[in-house]
């Protein structure tokens, strides 16, 4: 019995021995056919074992990108970055960017004070500096087409539209994630380039519209916030009548868009050595003009009539004039309400009723004034004012209106008393012609431009009626 499963187990042993090698040697088979073959089945890839050195199966090491926050304090810029980051490509740092929209001048002084990542030293970006945010738009890219930069801003020989924007659909052009419009400090003609990521293009900007703003600076630069810079200036825009409260000059501080404060002077009665403030001198008193046209209002001191009447002066709390050289008092300033008085008069005859019924400032003789004494009122313009080019008496007219600058038209700049954009009325005419009398013309004051020119009866006019004063002032 013992000799029988003695001779089972051999014949199980030389089984086993048997098959394994039988295995072995056709794995080996395959193994070398394979070698013989032209390519490996590698799923992604074809390419072709060629080392003659065996592969032992490790990837080549791949040099270790630099530890940007432990360098320059902020990581590697990326996509939907929310914090400052570090472009490599342009070594510039970008800061987050700005929670509201913001004027160019706010832009730049956004920039200037921002503490962030604890760096003080930003800035507003040129465009060359924030066209190096752009992907997928290679013309706008830095070295692209486009040849719009801070030393070609000018639109008309720089600004090509074709290679100036992208139109790609659902594409992100912001390295940053950005989509907004963003303002650079490139300017031309008091304009700025900015650069809108939603499309993108470059438009060129007034300081008018709000747009975001990512300020940016350079990673090798210290840090720190620029030295205070400040000057002195002397204070300008002192009115006639006026004097300055309490200096002539202040320091100004720069604040990234301006210097401040402004050296223009302002009425302010306080006292003070940091601003530039006048006050009327004591024998004059404010006197503002309200421009409901453009809001630019007209200031000046005016001599108090009740003072001194050497010079053209006026009357608190009221709109009466009087003109020392002239010898003729002005009245109020009236519009239209004085055509309603008799509707089936032209408007010239109105005016000229209006002022033979006028009782103003205790006097009952006023009346339409001259086209000469209307010119008397007339500043800042030799060729309309009393003994100019301007002569009425001769056919030629050219020297009498669009002979000055318009600029005059917000600011009272041709009128000695500081009317703002009205045409006033005389009693002159200029032309009658046949009948019916509703072809008359009278010469007219235009005070936005200094002009003077002959206007149909029934056009409606302003007017300042006047009066001869025939008392002796002081001095005569």
């Amino acid at each position: 019995m013992k000799k029988i499963i003695l001779l089972i187990i051999v014949a199980a042993t030389f089984f086993v021995v048997s098959c394994g090698s039988s295995k072995k040697t056709e794995n080996d088979a395959d193994a070398a056919e394979n070698r013989d073959g032209d390519t490996l089945e590698t799923g992604d890839t074809d390419e072709i074992q060629t080392d003659e050195e065996p592969d032992d199966g490790d990837t080549p090491e791949q040099p270790e990108e630099p530890d940007y926050m432990e360098l320059y304090g902020v990581p590697k810029c990326s996509l939907q970055g929310k914090t400052p980051c570090y472009d490599p490509e342009s070594d510039l740092v970008w800061s987050s960017i700005s929670a509201a929209e913001l004027s160019h001048n706010n832009a730049l002084i956004y920039c200037y004070d921002l503490e962030e990542g604890g760096f003080k030293d930003w800035h507003l970006p040129t465009i060359d500096e924030l066209r190096t945010l752009v992907r997928k738009c290679p013309q706008l890219e830095t070295g692209g087409a486009c040849q719009i930069s801070e030393e070609c801003s000018d639109p008309e020989n720089c600004w090509v539209s074709e290679a100036c924007e992208c139109s790609l659909e659902n594409e992100i052009f912001s390295k940053l994630y950005d989509t907004e419009e963003l303002w650079s400090s490139t300017e031309i003609n008091s304009k700025f380039w900015t650069l809108d990521f939603d499309k993108p293009d470059l438009n060129l900007q007034y300081d008018i519209p709000d747009f975001k703003t990512r300020c940016t600076r350079n990673v090798h630069s210290s840090g720190k916030a620029e030295e205070v810079k400040t000057q002195k200036v002397d204070c300008e825009g002192l009115l006639e009548n006026a004097q300055w409260n309490t200096v002539s000059s202040i320091t100004q501080t720069w604040n990234g868009a301006y210097w401040t404060p402004t050296q223009q002077g302002v009425f302010n009665e306080e006292p003070t050595t940091e601003e530039c403030r006048f006050k009327c001198k004591e024998n004059a008193f404010r006197r503002v003009w309200i421009n409901d046209y453009n809001h630019s209002n007209v200031e000046k001191c005016l001599l108090d009539c009740s003072k001194t009447k050497n010079a053209l002066c006026s009357y608190p709390d009221t709109d009466i004039f009087y003109d020392n050289d002239s010898g003729l008092y002005w009245g109020s300033l009236t519009k239209g309400k004085v055509y309603n008085q008799n509707p089936e008069e032209s408007a010239w005859t109105n005016a000229m009723n209006y002022c033979e019924n006028l009782v103003e400032g205790g006097y009952d003789d006023w009346r339409l004034p001259t086209i000469d004494e209307l010119r008397t009122l007339i500043q800042n313009c030799p060729e309309t004012e009393p003994g100019g080019a301007c002569d009425l008496e001769q056919e030629d007219h050219s020297n009498c209106y669009y002979t000055c600058d318009i600029d005059g038209e917000f600011t009272g700049k041709y009128s000695r008393i500081g009317d703002i954009r009205i045409s006033l009325w005389s009693s002159s005419i200029t032309y009658t012609g046949p009948y019916p009398p509703t072809t008359r013309s009278f010469w007219v004051v235009d005070f936005a431009y200094a002009n003077i020119w002959g206007s149909n009866e029934n056009n409606e006019k302003d007017l300042r009626c006047v009066r001869k004063d025939e008392t002796p002032t002081e001095g005569e």
